[in-house]
């Protein structure tokens, strides 16, 4: 898992900041592997009959939160881009009432920023 994980923050498909994160996922993973023990005895503590049922909660809940982390990172991009489309907006108003275009300019506004 952590080599999967370097060869993605290598081709940049995924950040340093999520890379830490699932590298602490696959570190806590080998943990519970190795102290088998202690999750016995966390799924005493909580009441679980079953170890795989405590496994299951706690994937249940990482899986909640990793959720509620994406979607406020996703809350701030989209206010990130409705910003930035206004500003390109104001921009573009402003070039074209400060600076209008030359004659024998035929291309719109609009057209000179889509690529």
């Amino acid at each position: 898992m952590v080599s999967i994980i370097f060869y993605l923050v290598r081709k940049r498909r995924l950040r340093e900041e999520y890379a830490l994160f699932w590298i602490g996922c696959g570190i806590l993973m080998l943990g519970v592997i190795w102290f088998y023990q202690g999750l016995l005895f966390v799924s005493s503590l909580i009441g679980s009959v079953t170890p795989t049922t405590t496994l299951f909660l706690f994937g249940f809940i990482f899986v909640l939160l990793l959720c509620l982390k994406i979607s406020v990172s996703l809350s701030q991009l989209k206010t990130q881009i409705k910003i930035l489309a206004q500003e390109v907006a104001l921009l573009t108003t402003y070039k074209d009432e400060h600076h209008p275009p030359e004659p024998g300019d035929s291309e719109k506004p609009c057209n000179k920023l889509t690529p």
